[in-house]
């Protein structure tokens, strides 16, 4: 028994010993906390499916601390801006604008095949049962689901054939937003947008919806699944208004204008069409000078936010810096500060940012 002790102890002492060896190389840092590890692996190889280094994945947390002082106005934000915005840039057209925004919508509901679609994936009622029957009707998006479901961005063990199932695996909000970029997918190919500008457009649609959801605490009374669908939205006049005979700001028509036509013809709640109307505004013209609900100035800032850090973290991506500007006071104490800069620093925020934008990748190839 003493002989059996002894050997063990020798056993230990010899693999602490490697242990402290294994430290030594790896420059002495054994005390300071290891990164986040992604939780799937990334098709992309460049990190998109949240395969951070511990570099890449404190570069974007910095950028996100930064963004966050910039639209705050803190030590290291830019002062607010003395210039005082237009409220007429977000009212409804004049008759030319009108008639452009007409023909813009139309196009996009035709690229669409139908507004039924979209308004059944937006409504809170529509469950995985009545998704299931959206996607069972195309072959085609049957395929795609399935092709996700069974990549590496979810990591399986055996792979999935039944769509129920891959519903199951995927979750509403993955499921959500791969209906929603099919939907943008058709209409900008029918309003002949190009392929690299749809890609660019769905990907930061994809970035602010997640950030817009995983922010939500910061906004009380906000509901993260209703952020997450204003998130989608808010550049959605982006769209409307591209093609030959209705370029972006044609008619003095603001792409805000038009987002917020777009989402009055699905029929989406009042607060996130308001929302998606207003969602510069909080950069620009006072919170006494809108003419909207609260619920829906709630949203705007929230959507205000939302689209500045992804804009931050897409600079970044692109090896560049962006400028933010701050929101104006009026609109900061609707921000609880402390609980944005939690919600930043949660690592599975990245995760889920990059994970939709590995899935829109994937959806599109």
């Amino acid at each position: 028994m003493p002989w059996t002790w002894a050997m063990l102890g020798m056993a230990t002492a010899a693999g602490l010993l490697v242990v402290f060896r294994i430290c030594l190389k790896q420059g002495g840092h054994a005390h300071e906390s290891p990164c986040q590890p992604a939780p799937v692996p990334g098709p992309t190889g460049d990190g998109e499916a949240g395969g951070f280094s511990c570099g890449v994945y404190g570069d974007r947390l910095e950028r996100l601390r930064r963004g966050a002082d910039g639209l705050l106005g803190g030590a290291d934000g830019a002062a607010e801006a003395e210039a005082a915005g237009d409220p007429e840039l977000f009212a409804p057209p004049g008759e030319e604008g009108a008639a452009r925004l007409a023909r813009g919508l139309a196009r996009l509901r035709v690229g669409a095949a139908g507004t039924e679609a979209l308004r059944r994936l937006h409504d809170p009622a529509t469950g995985p049962r009545q998704l299931a029957d959206l996607i069972a009707a195309d072959p085609v998006l049957t395929g795609r689901v399935l092709k996700i479901v069974n990549s590496p961005l979810f990591g399986l063990r055996a792979a999935v054939t039944h769509l129920s199932q891959a519903i199951g695996v995927m979750g509403l909000a993955n499921l959500r937003m791969l209906l929603f970029g099919e939907f943008l997918e058709s209409a900008g190919a029918g309003a002949g947008l190009p392929a690299a500008l749809r890609r660019e457009l769905w990907l930061h649609l994809g970035a602010t919806a997640a950030l817009a959801r995983r922010i939500a605490p910061a906004f009380p009374g906000l509901d993260a699944g209703m952020l997450f669908t204003a998130g989608l939205m808010h550049d959605i006049g982006r769209l409307v208004l591209f093609g030959a005979d209705c370029g972006v700001g044609s008619g003095g028509v603001h792409h805000a204008v038009a987002g917020e036509a777009a989402c009055a013809a699905f029929d989406l709640p009042l607060p996130i069409r308001q929302g998606v109307l207003l969602h510069h505004a909080p950069v620009c013209l006072d919170l006494e000078d809108l003419d909207a609900g609260m619920a829906g100035i709630r949203v705007a800032v929230a959507l205000a936010v939302a689209d500045g850090l992804a804009h931050c973290l897409e600079a970044g991506e692109a090896g560049g810096e962006v400028a933010l500007s701050p929101l104006r006071a009026s609109y900061r104490p609707l921000v609880r500060e402390s609980a944005l800069r939690q919600c930043l620093a949660a690592p599975e925020l990245l995760f889920e940012v990059a994970r939709l934008r590995a899935m829109l990748r994937l959806a599109a190839a």
